[in-house]
């Protein structure tokens, strides 16, 4: 029910639209008295609309004899149209209503407010039961207020009244909870005040919730962690009884001092593992904290001790073998590994220079490290294995022989060939794969060239420009694979081999009249070269010809030898020998 100011019941009493659309000339615009309307008790006189005036190019119209809240309109039509200006009667009993555009009669109403009247509303309830206030560390303080309806809104403030507000929440769909965030109450006990506001009432009055000082997380109990010391890999330190969320720091000392690492207890776990980059070689201790959600970080740490660095064992003469190699890297093989292990080769115990180093393959048990050249000489140096997670081995020391020379030739092994006209030929038998052979000249010091034993082969042909017309000697020596050259051994060749000269029986020739002049020459082999020349010695070469492959014999043409009888000299040359000696040949004339 509503309530009138006079204490009556019923609705209070609403004027309405006391006047409506009276229409007022823009021309002349006469003083008009309002009557036949019921006015409230308390205003009985009537209403009156002054001139319509102009004022600088703007009208207005005033209407007098109105209460206060009373609300002017003027509008351009009786009905709807367009709302040209309103007033409202906010103190005195006038009210103007300023227009512009005017060209044609406007229409005036009066609308005046009723009566207030007062609806009582109570305040809304908290039930200081249902509220909780957590205080917590590191992460956002919280209260909640339970048994709350959606809509609800619930305040939390620093003080019984006025103060500042803290926090808010509203109570969502589908929930009967209200959870108010707030960044930090601090780290002590205290106080905060809490209160309700349901729909349709009041907030309620402010309910005083005490919260406790932060939680701080309790000391990590005995054996709960653990510390390996590892070499080579980062530590570890890892911590059971743990749960998600949960953070693990690692220090140096057991106040203050350094965190070597940090670790959260993820999804699903209960343990953390802290990973540290190095502890050192020596054994010692670390402290451990822990911080549950929520809380502060214990203040006691507990000391966990871990052991020196593991070693790996010194290896044994028999795991290495060292191979000096001549033109090849030397090698350092190490035997009896497990894979990953990591072996190196240093010059000396003191380990001044790295040579060479190497890691056992995924299910290998040796590892071979590559010298560039450890030095034609015998000597020594020092091994060390490193196991995965270990520290390395002491060094152990090693000797090696001086690089092994290849064993010098047999003379029945080398056969020299001097040619003539084509390369001359030193063949090497009874060879292996990859042996080089180098051929010297008779002072063993200037190359004459060189050759490799080829696959599936047993022999090398050295090939040489020219080693010369007459007798002489070659230094030969062979290089095996890993192993220096052999001594020289020294083969002697003879001069090179002279062609025969044709029997004059074999050579024919025919002088001509209209044709070719023809020197034929019989009794020969495919290859073989024949040159026709005019005189015993030097003199002018009339013409040459070889003989082809599966023939015997040779045809000189010459254009003319001349009309009368006369003589030429004949040379056969065969492959690879000499130029024989010329030999004198008659003709008849034409």
């Amino acid at each position: 029910m509503l309530k009138n100011k006079k204490g009556n019941f019923g609705l209070a009493l609403l004027l309405g639209l006391i006047f409506a659309l009276v229409p007022v000339s823009v021309a002349q615009a006469a003083a008009i008295t309002f009557t036949g309307y019921t006015a409230e008790t308390a205003y009985v006189t009537p209403i009156s609309i002054g001139d319509l005036t102009t004022v600088g190019g703007k009208a207005s119209i005033t209407v007098d004899n109105l209460p206060v809240g009373a609300i002017v309109k003027v509008y351009d039509q009786s009905s709807g149209g367009k709302l040209l200006g309103s007033s409202t009667v906010k103190t005195g009993t006038s009210a103007t209503v300023s227009l512009s555009g005017l060209n044609s009669n406007v229409y005036v109403s009066v609308t005046l407010e009723s009566v207030r009247s007062e609806i009582s509303v109570g305040p809304s309830t908290l039930i200081d039961a249902n509220v909780v206030a957590k205080n917590n560390a590191g992460i956002s303080d919280t209260v909640t207020v339970t048994g709350v309806a959606v809509g609800d809104i619930v305040k939390v403030y620093d003080s019984a009244t006025e103060g500042q507000v803290l926090g808010t929440a509203t109570v969502a769909k589908a929930k009967d909870v209200a959870v108010v965030s707030i960044k930090q109450l601090g780290t002590t006990a205290g106080s905060l005040y809490v209160s309700l506001k349901t729909l349709g009432k009041t907030e309620s009055i402010r309910s005083k919730i005490d919260y406790d000082k932060e939680l701080v997380t309790d000391e990590l109990p005995a054996g709960s962690s653990i510390a390996v010391n590892n070499a080579g890999v980062s530590d570890t330190v890892t911590v059971t009884g743990v749960s998600v969320g949960d953070v693990v720091k690692v220090y140096d000392a057991s106040t203050e001092g350094q965190v070597l690492g940090t670790a959260t207890v993820a999804k699903d776990k209960d343990v953390a593992v802290v990973s540290i980059k190095q502890l050192g070689p020596e054994a010692g201790s670390i402290y451990v904290s822990l911080k549950k959600v929520g809380e502060n970080e214990a203040t006691t740490r507990l000391k966990t001790d871990y052991i020196a660095e593991p070693q790996t064992y010194e290896l044994a003469d028999h795991n290495i073998v060292i191979k000096n190699n001549a033109g090849v890297a030397d090698t350092v093989t190490v035997t009896d590994l497990t894979s990953g292990d990591i072996i190196k080769v240093y010059n000396t115990p003191a380990k001044t220079i790295l040579l060479g180093k190497a890691t056992v393959a995924k299910g290998k048990t040796e590892a071979i490290a590559s010298i560039k050249q450890l030095g034609i000489a015998s000597g020594n140096v020092s091994v060390t294995v490193t196991s995965p997670g270990e520290r390395e081995s002491e060094t152990f020391e090693k000797g090696y022989l001086k690089e092994d020379q290849t064993e010098p030739l047999e003379v029945d092994q080398i056969d020299v060939i001097n040619n003539s006209g084509t390369a001359d030929k030193v063949t090497v038998t009874g060879l292996e794969v990859g042996d080089i052979v180098i051929v010297y000249d008779a002072s063993g010091t200037k190359l004459l060239g060189k050759a490799t034993v080829a696959k599936d082969k047993t022999e090398a042909v050295v090939s040489i420009s020219q080693l010369g017309t007459a007798i002489g000697t070659v230094k030969v020596s062979v290089t095996s694979i890993g192993k220096r050259e052999s001594l020289l051994v020294e083969e002697s060749y003879v001069a090179e081999v002279q062609s025969s000269s044709p029997n004059l029986s074999d050579i024919s020739i025919a002088n001509n009249l209209t044709a070719n002049d023809k020197v034929t020459v019989a009794g020969l082999a495919g290859g073989d070269i024949v040159k026709v020349y005019k005189t015993s010695t030097g003199g002018i070469l009339w013409g040459k010809a070889t003989v082809a492959s599966g023939v015997t014999q040779a045809e000189v043409a010459i254009r003319q030898l001349g009309s009368g009888a006369g003589e030429v000299w004949v040379t056969v040359t065969s492959p690879g020998t000499l130029e024989s000696s010329r030999i004198k040949q008659t003709y008849l004339a034409e």
